[in-house]
């Protein structure tokens, strides 16, 4: 195969998979030809016909004239179903293809997909005309079907020769490796020894399983009857069938025999099931001791027609258990159509027969498309190929049918076995209720079940019509109660409600309360994902991604489907499928699991963004459930039967779980789920906690931490708001209205909000903002964030009052995110003559003068600091309420967050913020009691970092050995308690900036030793007994620092001697801002526009005070910097922070530990943490969920 890539090499590898066990079949012959003229390629041209990628044939292949030029189906439309398993795609796309090319007009089968017990139904009634997928002679089961005018199908489809004879194998797989070291030969051996059965009983119910078929495929009706059989002496009364969609049996298979453990598998060749599964490699065909015959042991409808006559046995026996008796006969798989529609184009009864392709062809398509992206297009583009390769012998199909039929040969037929005359029956009176009415619990908010519709309120959905069918039936009347489904299964077992709507599942646990009714429908469990995912493709690859969360709504089988495919770690869960879809939207969850009608549901709503993922994870049985002991189950059933039986059910059936139903979630209203209209109550006071107090509240020399921030929101507002984007770089106007930028990008005119009045009466102004700005550009350590970015040496400076209400700034260099400045500390902007008397009494510093929400009242440092509403906030106007509605905000200082936690129990406070977990944990355990518990990892990073600037972390051998031998997973054990998750660099995993390629190196010691001995070997002053000196600077008192010292010290211990040096807080921060440290851990980063972080890196920010902690300076990472500041490619600068990422990880100078876990806690009352919107009606980025609190301005108290 030399020239041959590798995966050419795999497909055709997996390819002969396939082939080999239709050479076992011994039909190459027949299904090419065996006069080499009534067959199409040969297996050498298949391979070829697999690598085309021609347009479809219907465009490009034309059929031979006619005599007047005309095609033998031009102007008929035929409607083509096909089968809902997908190695019959092909097929029927080919035949789909050969009418077109015969001038047929005919319809998308993939827009028609159906099990063969619908698709017989729905060609009787007309739903479509034909379909390339029936497996003879089993399918002839459903000829005997009823229809509701009481004729059967077979009075309306027939079967039409042509395509693949004795083509369909079929039997049962096992474990190869157990069936070996049993010595397992047949079914019957397993059913007859407990020892074997028993290890096939997976669910513990005394039952080994087969794992069959889903519901109404026919295969599961033999293969019940086949157990009820036996050997026709003997039942396989030890055995049962599992049914579920065969994509979740397949894949339960898979595991088990990856695993060596037990297992048996319904399956069929061909399919591409088998390059997975491989006879005779990690699996064995089983064999029984005796094919079912057409006893119809279960009396099903039909079942004299699942008879398997002799069987098949053509395996060698390196493939199959011994006798390698597979108890299925080979099956036709051939062509069913509408009578009526054959009778009025009798062209096709002459083609259908022709029409033989090659089944090594569609093998090997079969493995090309299980390569693919499982579109249709796909599908269409292979059969496309195929169709161009066998031009000539699709077009002398076609003109020897056309011959056939004018030269009034009679042409070749099917005769479908005799269908015995029913014994007609005396009609069976249905139970009469006698009007009883029957209440009914429904959430109004569940597709296509049930619902309320926007616009004109009505109600309707498949519940309605079904129940109502019902009750036509029995006599009976419906009252209905909108109710959410959380406890729609409670209070339906303790007969709050004689049943319930919503597609109820039946399941065992739900069996101990509640009694159901015999399934009425099946359906398909499914992941919707975001449109265009490329990070997994099928369902097998999302579960071995451990990462990836499936979300879903609290209470459903759905959910439970989800824990026991992905692990309980892996799934949250929200009260409704809408808020769990939401999540997925927002990038909060990778995929939501629901019924494949109602993803159907969502994906319609949101055709731009979200998509199903092929494969079906379960197939759920829905009943209608009661209260154990219901005298209703019978009724119920004895209506459903009849509904089943006259077709009705199917009918509804058509009508909302098919595309023929188009309501999407845009539709309807929310239902139960309808949030009562609440109007805010104004007043009261605020009981908030800080974990730090602030040395001051003024913004222009003060250093503002998370303390200093919570309360500088609620009094002063900022130049520049940012809105709710991913990327926060959208910016809205605060107190500054608007803003203009030169072409260059360097100078900035911002247009000042006029009528804002600050609380001492003064007015806003352009000056104001520029003695402000002037204020903090004077400030050592503050003017250092301002220091890369304005352009200090210009003469003029760098802020100008233009005119009464413009200022203008002069950035230093191009830079498109330059508002993000003005959202933070540097745009707070306090009341010229308030700073102007500050700079005279440094004690006004604790008492400033803001424009916002909230103005100073009380102050009592390091315990608690009151604010007051303030009734003339220039804002007012954009509020709902029109006004602030709390009276009052109180903050305490509780620098022992679990005392805080305690105060919050004991209701002392209102709010509580936290990164500690101690208060965490007992702050999650008042969620039982109303408390709104929020939580978040997304705005900060715990770090350890090291000095650059001074020995020993002045060289990288240092830095190196030292981030080696962090003992991060220990940190992660003990400090962390299991609750917080690694960091690896800045940014976490939903950050638009994380780069998923940097690891932080860490617990790997054995690379720190060369290191250390070499450093030493060099700087014999800095080491003592072959370690390297250092100091580990922490602020105290603490007793969680005291924690980081000695987990981080352990790990140090073997190569560095590291001393404690514990400092007061303040001191600590001058010591570091000064650079007198070795190593520290830290807090910070994590912005949402990293922009706004480059301060703590840039060359710039390093001199006699240094907000470059580390003093690191690295010109390739500025010019990375600056280049992505000055860049409007949205991509290109997400791709920057990912290189500077790379950038600060080869530095070595931090450690990064974790994303911090900040807690948000609110008391139950607290009403409108995260409301409003800005003027624009753009939603503010809310901080009330973790690192801060909500909006102040939009907070109340509901005391109901």
């Amino acid at each position: 195969m030399e020239g041959i890539s590798f995966m050419e090499k795999l497909i055709r590898r997996r390819s002969w998979r396939i082939v080999s066990a239709v050479l076992a079949l011994g039909l190459i012959a027949g299904a090419c030809g065996s006069d080499g003229d009534d067959g199409a390629s040969s297996s050498a041209s298949s391979s070829a016909a697999v690598a085309t990628t021609a347009a479809p044939a219907a465009a490009t292949t034309a059929a031979p004239a006619a005599a007047d030029d005309s095609l033998p189906g031009e102007g008929v439309s035929l409607s083509m179903c096909r089968a809902d398993w997908a190695s019959g795609y092909i097929q029927a796309e080919i035949v789909r293809q050969i009418l077109q090319t015969a001038g047929f007009e005919v319809s998308d089968p993939s827009e028609i997909e159906l099990g063969p017990s619908n698709a017989f139904t729905a060609m009787a009634e007309g739903s479509c005309d034909f379909w390339a997928n029936s497996w003879y002679p089993g399918h002839f089961s459903w000829f005997e079907n009823q229809l509701s005018d009481g004729s059967l199908v077979a009075d309306h489809v027939e079967a039409v020769p042509g395509l693949f004879q004795d083509a369909g194998v079929q039997g049962f797989l096992v474990t190869k490796s157990w069936a070996e070291d049993n010595n397992v030969s047949t079914i019957d051996q397993i059913n007859s020894d407990e020892a074997l059965w028993s290890q096939l009983d997976s669910d513990g119910n005394g039952k080994g399983e087969i794992l069959g078929c889903p519901e109404n495929w026919t295969c599961d009706d033999i293969i019940e009857n086949q157990i009820a059989f036996g050997n026709g002496s003997t039942a396989w009364d030890n055995m049962e069938e599992t049914k579920a969609g065969y994509d979740a049996l397949y894949a339960e298979m898979v595991d088990r025999v990856n695993n060596g453990e037990p297992g048996i598998l319904y399956t069929w060749t061909p399919t591409s099931y088998v390059t997975v599964l491989v006879p005779g490699e990690n699996v064995l065909w089983l064999s029984v001791e005796t094919p079912l015959d057409a006893s119809n042991p279960l009396g099903k409808e039909g079942g004299a027609s699942h008879a398997q006559g002799a069987g098949f046995t053509g395996f060698d026996a390196s493939m199959c258990t011994q006798p390698c008796q597979l108890g299925w006969e080979p099956a036709d798989i051939q062509v069913s159509m509408r009578t009526d529609r054959l009778d009025e184009t009798p062209f096709l009864r002459h083609l259908f027969p022709l029409i033989k392709p090659s089944i090594l062809d569609i093998a090997f398509m079969q493995v090309d498309q299980d390569a693919g992206d499982g579109s249709q297009a796909h599908v269409i583009e292979l059969a496309a190929g195929w169709m161009d390769t066998n031009a000539d012998v699709v077009a002398d199909w076609i003109s020897s049918a056309s011959a056939s039929l004018t030269a009034g040969d009679a042409p070749e037929v099917i005769e479908a076995p005799a269908i015995e005359a029913a014994e007609e029956e005396e009609a069976v009176a249905l139970p009469d209720l006698d009007g009883r009415t029957i209440s009914v619990a429904i959430e109004n908010a569940y597709l296509p079940y049930n619902y309320v519709d926007a616009e004109t309120g009505e109600i309707g959905g498949f519940d309605y019509d079904f129940f109502g069918e019902i009750c036509n039936r029995l006599n009976c009347e419906l009252d209905y109660t909108e109710f959410a489904w959380e406890a729609t299964i409670q209070s339906v077992g303790d007969g709050t409600f004689d049943t319930a709507g919503g597609g109820i599942t039946i399941t065992e646990a739900r069996e101990e309360t509640l009694d159901f009714t015999d399934s009425y429908i099946s359906v398909d469990q499914r992941l919707i994902v975001e449109l265009g995912e490329d990070r997994f493709a099928t369902l097998e690859e999302f579960g071995q991604m451990d990462e990836l969360t499936v979300c879903s709504q609290t209470g459903t089988t759905n959910a439970e489907t989800a824990i026991a495919n992905f692990g309980e770690d892996r799934v949250v869960l929200f009260e409704t499928f809408g808020f769990a879809v939401q999540a997925l939207l927002a990038g909060d969850c990778d995929s939501v699991i629901m019924d494949e009608t109602a993803g159907q549901g969502y994906q319609g709503e949101n055709a731009d963004a979200l998509e199903l993922l092929e494969g079906v994870l379960s197939a759920d049985e829905l009943g209608v459930p009661f209260p154990n002991g219901s005298d209703l189950v019978a009724p119920f059933n004895a209506a459903i039967s009849s509904m089943k039986a006259d077709g009705s059910l199917f009918e509804l059936g058509s009508k909302y779980f098919t595309d023929a139903f188009t309501v999407t979630y845009d539709d309807i209203g929310d239902g139960a789920y309808a949030e009562e209209e609440v109007v805010p109550v104004a007043g009261g006071t605020l009981r908030l906690m800080m974990e730090a107090e602030s040395d001051g509240l003024n913004p222009t020399v003060n250093r503002f931490a998370i303390a200093g921030h919570m309360m500088a929101g609620a009094i002063f507002d900022t130049l520049v708001w940012v809105t709710d984007d991913p990327c926060a770089c959208v910016f809205v106007g605060g107190l500054a209205e608007s803003w203009t930028s030169s072409d260059d990008l360097t100078t900035w005119d911002f247009k000042i909000r006029e009528n804002v009045e600050f609380h001492d009466g003064t007015m806003l102004d352009a000056e104001t903002v520029a003695f402000a700005v002037g204020r903090q550009l004077a400030d050592p350590l503050i003017s250092l964030a301002l220091k890369p970015v304005l352009d200090l040496t210009r003469e003029g400076g760098a802020v100008e009052v233009v005119d009464d209400m413009t200022v203008r700034f002069h950035a230093l260099r191009p830079h498109v995110d330059f508002p993000t400045y003005f959202s933070g500390q540097l745009g707070y902007v306090p009341s010229l003559a308030y700073m102007q008397a500050a700079i005279e009494d440094p004690a006004l510093n604790q008492w400033p003068v803001g424009t916002g929400a909230f103005m100073m009242d009380s102050r009592e440092q390091d315990l608690m600091t009151r604010v007051v509403k303030n009734p003339n906030w220039w804002y007012n106007d954009h509020l709902a309420a029109g006004e602030v509605l709390l009276d009052a905000i109180e903050f305490y200082v509780y620098t022992d967050s679990e005392l805080g936690a305690g105060a919050m129990e004991a209701g002392d406070l209102d709010g509580v913020s936290t990164s500690s977990i101690d208060a965490t944990m007992i702050l999650r355990e008042l969620a039982d009691d109303g408390y709104q518990v929020f939580e978040q990892d997304l705005g900060e990073e715990t770090f350890a970092m090291m000095n650059a600037s001074r020995a020993p972390f002045d060289d990288i051998r240092a830095r190196k050995a030292l981030t080696y031998a962090t003992a991060k997973a220990d940190y992660l054990e003990f400090i962390g308690q299991g609750e917080l998750r690694s960091a690896d660099s800045w940014f976490p995993q939903e950050s638009i900036f994380h780069n998923p390629d940097v690891k932080q190196e860490s617990d790997m010691p054995e690379m720190a030793a060369p290191l250390v001995a070499e450093y030493c070997g060099d700087n014999p002053d800095n080491c003592a007994d072959g370690k390297i000196n250092m100091e580990f600077q922490y602020s105290g008192p603490s007793v969680i620092q005291d924690r980081i010292f000695d987990v981080l010290s352990a790990g140090f211990e073997p190569y560095f001697n590291v001393t404690k040096d514990m400092l007061l807080q303040d001191d600590h921060i001058t010591q570091t801002a000064i650079g007198f440290y070795d190593f520290l851990t830290w807090r910070q980063m994590g912005a949402r526009n990293p922009d706004g972080d480059g301060v703590w890196i840039v060359c710039d920010a390093i001199g006699v005070l240094s907000l470059n902690w580390p003093r690191f300076c690295s010109p390739e990472r500025d010019e990375m910097l600056y280049a992505a500041r000055g860049n409007n490619d949205r991509d290109a600068v997400i791709q920057a922070w990912k290189d500077i990422a790379v950038n600060v990880q080869e530095s070595y100078t931090y450690v990064m530990l974790t994303h911090t876990l900040w807690n948000a806690t609110y008391a139950p009352t607290v009403r409108g943490m995260c409301d409003g919107a800005y003027p624009d009606g753009s939603k503010a980025y809310c901080r009330g969920t973790g690192g801060g609190y909500g909006n102040y301005a939009t907070m109340w108290f509901d005391e109901e």
